[in-house]
């Protein structure tokens, strides 16, 4: 980080370690530009930070290769209609503890690596893809674990914002009680 020290969590850089959460994987085109504009800002604002990419995965997503500070971490989403999809919105609708588990168990170890959480895809709460219930319980996951969570809403302004906020949210001088950041630029 620019002017000041890191003291929390590091990567093998000796960085702060980003997760970047919430979105599709590289067979969306989008979504892969989205990912790879959000670290290219965050290598300029964040000195020798590493990523933790934890995108939602269908299946054979492609895999793109996005530095050797980005670990690929996808957490798989079954297809619908499957046996694990049915099983999984099954839970959702008895069990909130189960469909953790089975949507995001891989996720823990990950989480307790990073210094902050980056929702990548904002566009995920809006309404528009149906109930966002995977989104907001990332969300209390990460809050849960303690992390700083930073939703990105929109790319207007996008850079400086996110630049700001990481490097806040990763000081020494953040606080305990820091929870989510919506940016609505």
């Amino acid at each position: 980080m620019r002017g000041s020290e890191w003291i929390g969590p590091k990567g093998s850089s000796g960085g702060p370690v980003v997760l970047l959460v919430g979105n599709g994987d590289y067979s969306n085109r989008g979504c892969e530009a989205i990912t790879r504009g959000t670290i290219d800002i965050l290598r300029g604002a964040l000195d020798e930070a590493t990523f933790i990419d934890a995108h939602f995965t269908s299946g054979d997503a492609l895999q793109r290769d996005l530095g050797h500070d980005v670990v690929s971490a996808p957490i798989p989403y079954p297809a619908r209609w499957s046996p694990r999809w049915t099983c999984l919105k099954a839970a959702e609708r008895t069990s909130e503890r189960l469909a953790r588990r089975l949507l995001y168990g891989r996720l823990g170890r990950s989480l307790s690596r990073c210094a902050l959480v980056l929702s990548l895809g904002g566009d995920n709460f809006s309404l528009d893809y149906g109930n966002p219930r995977r989104f907001l319980t990332l969300n209390r996951i990460a809050t849960e674990y303690g992390k700083p969570m930073i939703i990105r809403k929109r790319a207007e302004k996008f850079r400086l914002s996110i630049a700001a906020r990481a490097q806040r949210a990763v000081s020494r001088d953040a606080r305990p009680c820091f929870r989510h950041v919506a940016l609505t630029l």
